[in-house]
C-alpha cells in the first residue's frame, strides 16, 4: 500500500529466507540469506497435484491445514478430493497402501525446488503390482500415523488438541 519504501528498509536485504520469494507461479529461492547482498531467484514451479483420501463420515479428518501447506509450498498445486468409500477413491486405498484418513497421494512434488525439504515426511508410494519397486508419487500419511504391531483389545483414539470436538470429549471425563 506503501508508494515507496520508507529510509530505513533500503538498508534491509531483499529476503531472509526462501519464503520472502514468492511470485503467483514461480518458485523462489533466497540466495545469499542472512546476508545484505540477499535477492530472490524465481523458475518456473512444476505442476503438482495433491489427492486428497478421506472418508466424508469422519468430523475430525480435516484436510484443510495440510492443503493450505501444501498451497503455499507448492504455487502451481492441483488439488483432487477422493471419497475413499466410494468408487476410484476406495479402490485408491488398496493401491497406495493407505491405513489412515485424510491421506496424501503427491504427484509430481519430486519435480519442485521444495522438495528436498518436504522429503522426510513423505512415504514412497507402492507400485501396484511390482513388489518391492517404488513409484514416484509420494504419500503423506499424516503426523499421527506410525505403524505398531495390532492389539485386538485396544482401541486408538487420535485426538486434535486444538480441535473444539476434541477438547469437549477430553472435558467430558
Amino acid at each position: 500500500a506503501l508508494a515507496a519504501p520508507p529510509a530505513a528498509c533500503a538498508a534491509l536485504p531483499a529476503c531472509a529466507s526462501d519464503a520472502d520469494c514468492r511470485a503467483p507461479g514461480l518458485e523462489g529461492r533466497c540466495l545469499e540469506a542472512g546476508r545484505r547482498e540477499a535477492r530472490c531467484a524465481f523458475a518456473p514451479a512444476p505442476r503438482v497435484i495433491l489427492h486428497v483420501f478421506n472418508d466424508p463420515a469422519c468430523g475430525l479428518c480435516s484436510p484443510i491445514d495440510v492443503v493450505a501447506a501444501a498451497r503455499e509450498v507448492f504455487p502451481n498445486l492441483e488439488v483432487v478430493a477422493h471419497d475413499i468409500t466410494a468408487g476410484e477413491g476406495g479402490a485408491w486405498v488398496d493401491t497406495f497402501d493407505l491405513e489412515s484418513v485424510p491421506a496424501f497421494v503427491f504427484v509430481g512434488a519430486e519435480s519442485s525446488a521444495a522438495f528436498p525439504t518436504l522429503e522426510t515426511l513423505l512415504l514412497p508410494a507402492p507400485r501396484p503390482g511390482v513388489s518391492g519397486r517404488r513409484l514416484d508419487p509420494a504419500v503423506f500419511r499424516g503426523p499421527l500415523y506410525f505403524r505398531r504391531p495390532a492389539k485386538p483389545e485396544a482401541v486408538d483414539l487420535f485426538l486434535d488438541a486444538t480441535g473444539e470436538l476434541s477438547l469437549a470429549f477430553l472435558e467430558s471425563f
